[in-house]
């Protein structure tokens, strides 16, 4: 079980990382002290490891959330499923570039006044 999800955890991965580590690398080789390259190294360590270390951290409190996600599954099912109709709907129609107006309107309203 955990080895086989590792396995394929590792080539679903793989496609992503491998050309960020490649130009990582590349610009440490090039850089113009050994230092900087270390530190290059150790911000991209820092930017792959964070995100599971956070989440291994904030596990005990997604357990909350999956409860309240579990017991209002049905609800949840019901408006996304609407909202992707909706939106197919407006895809199709060719309307949906009314909502993404509204949507620039709202943000500059919001954001710009």
């Amino acid at each position: 079980g955990p080895a086989l999800l590792g396995m394929l955890f590792a080539f679903g991965w793989t496609p992503c990382v491998g050309p960020i580590l490649a130009a990582i690398l590349f610009y440490a080789g090039t850089a113009e002290t050994v230092g900087r390259g270390a530190v290059l190294l150790l911000l991209y360590a820092l930017g792959m490891a964070i995100p599971f270390v956070a989440t291994g951290v904030a596990f005990g409190r997604m357990v909350g959330a999956l409860r309240w996600v579990r017991h209002h599954h049905r609800a949840l099912t019901w408006t996304s499923g609407s909202v992707m109709v909706a939106m197919g709907l407006l895809f199709l129609t060719n309307q949906f570039f009314w909502l993404s107006i509204a949507a620039q309107r709202l943000y500059y309203t919001a954001f710009y006044r």
